[in-house]
């Protein structure tokens, strides 16, 4: 008997350039004041979507969700080996940095746990890879129309997480 084969479409995560990434409005060109000359020439930027900032700005997220988003995001890049940058010219890594980054390591994966394996794959592709609601459906197989309702249910976990976490009798 012959296997037959199947292809499945892969979508694989690609760094594209400034121009395609602009093309494609996963970049935000804005003018803003130059910090060094107020009042002078304005400075053009340029700053990544965010799809979390979307939810937030058209009311379907709250601020408690963007500062846990953010958070996971801490947590995330330093247990990937980021470094904080140095404070009053001490070295990160005197500071106490591998216990920091081993306690990144476990504060994300208690946070995943939380979330849960039903979201975490819509969690993980807005916050950390930061595909647009769309993106994420497609990608993920999701009905179109439920991934913004499944990023909120996700979100919510977190920020309930958190705030069990530095709760009293947490190590804060």
């Amino acid at each position: 008997m012959k296997r037959r084969r199947t292809s499945a479409a892969v979508a694989l995560a690609m760094d594209h350039g400034p121009m395609i990434r602009r093309a494609r409005g996963e970049v935000v060109v804005e003018d803003r004041p130059d910090p060094d000359r107020p009042g002078g020439v304005a400075v053009r930027g340029a700053s990544l979507y965010d799809p979390i900032k979307r939810l937030v700005a058209s009311g379907t997220l709250d601020m408690a969700h963007l500062l846990a988003a953010e958070r996971f995001r801490n947590d995330h890049g330093l247990a990937e080996g980021a470094r904080e940058a140095a404070v009053g010219g001490t070295p990160s890594w005197s500071r106490g940095y591998a216990a920091r980054q081993i306690q990144a390591v476990t504060d994300r994966r208690l946070a995943l746990q939380a979330v849960g394996i039903r979201l975490g794959a819509i969690f993980v592709a807005t916050v950390l890879e930061q595909l647009t609601i769309r993106e994420a459906e497609r990608t993920l197989h999701i009905r179109s129309g439920n991934g913004s309702g499944l990023v909120l249910e996700a979100m919510t976990r977190l920020v309930e997480h958190y705030g069990q976490m530095d709760g009293p009798g947490s190590r804060a």
